[in-house]
């Protein structure tokens, strides 16, 4: 396989054809942000302050529990149906890649209909295998809580077992993760049923593990790069989005700056999702060229 021709050839296909980028886009979920640290918590252990508190969140919650349970349907909703739209978004990625690789008209009304059709193979691949790893963990969590009981030392042997045992689970991981995208191939582009897929998949990756770690590892290393640049613009950006904020700030006042404040913090999420499409429809790109490679012995060409 001429890996340097498959990432050549993944990165044109999602150049030529943007609309992939919107099935990345999904596929990954949407953006998500977490904030790290917050200063210190300030707890000092006064139980009365600590009293005062729970009764105003008690006060608080009876008083607009209905706005609550409103607003916590409307997140779940929300979060239902960017996993329905991801699961699409696979398939539909698929799909795509591969009539474009053979020259076949597509594009976004074709693909959602690729990916309904095999959304519900899709759902159950993505179940068996989140199944597979998560027994796994509860097996190396329930081993390890076993030697807990042994008095004055079990917390020592339960760590370093813990540690020793981890390794295994996170290859077994990545084992399967190579697997499911063989799998998830085989259910789109053979229409092969669930355990036939993942049967399938298992087959292939015994057969050409050496070819699919490769590319694996490639993916992982291009990961990293894009991490670490894109962390590096997002500072550089960061520092200098701030410092014209706080000239905003002191010469034309608070409104001023809450008005600059949002339109960039809008332009950097819309900057946030277009990236992340890109990004993720190039991986999946990468993933279908070579299954197509693998076994149906299309070649890869730049």
């Amino acid at each position: 396989m001429n890996y340097t021709a498959l990432l050549k050839k993944s990165y044109h296909i999602i150049i030529k054809n943007k609309f992939l980028w919107l099935f990345g886009f999904l596929l990954g979920g949407g953006l998500g942000f977490n904030s790290f640290g917050n200063g210190g918590s300030g707890y000092n252990g006064n139980s009365a302050k600590d009293a005062q508190m729970v009764s105003q969140v008690s006060n608080f919650i009876s008083q607009y529990w209905m706005l609550i349970l409103i607003l916590g349907l409307i997140i779940l909703l929300i979060i239902i149906i960017f996993a329905i739209l991801s699961i699409i978004s696979r398939g539909a990625l698929i799909s795509s890649v591969k009539k474009i690789n053979e020259k076949q008209e597509t594009g976004i009304r074709d693909g959602f209909s690729a990916g309904w059709h095999n959304f519900w193979r899709i759902l159950g691949i993505g179940i068996i295998l989140f199944l597979i790893i998560f027994a796994s963990i509860i097996v190396l969590v329930l081993f390890a809580l076993l030697f807990l009981l042994i008095p004055k030392i079990g917390w020592i042997i339960a760590i370093l077992l813990g540690l020793l045992f981890i390794i295994p689970v996170i290859v077994e991981s990545l084992i399967v993760g190579m697997v499911g995208q063989m799998a998830y191939c085989y259910c789109v582009i053979d229409g092969k049923r669930i355990m036939e897929s993942l049967r399938e998949g298992w087959f292939l990756f015994k057969s050409r593990w050496k070819n699919i770690s490769i590319v694996f590892l490639l993916i992982l290393l291009i990961s990293i790069v894009v991490g670490i640049a894109l962390i590096l613009a997002l500072l550089i950006v960061g520092v200098l989005l701030v410092l014209i904020g706080v000239g905003i700030y002191y010469g034309l006042g608070l409104i001023a700056t809450m008005v600059y404040s949002a339109i960039f913090g809008l332009l950097i999420l819309i900057i946030l999702a277009i990236f992340s499409g890109a990004v993720n429809s190039y991986y999946q790109t990468v993933w279908t060229l070579t299954f197509l490679n693998l076994t149906k012995g299309v070649p890869i060409e730049e």
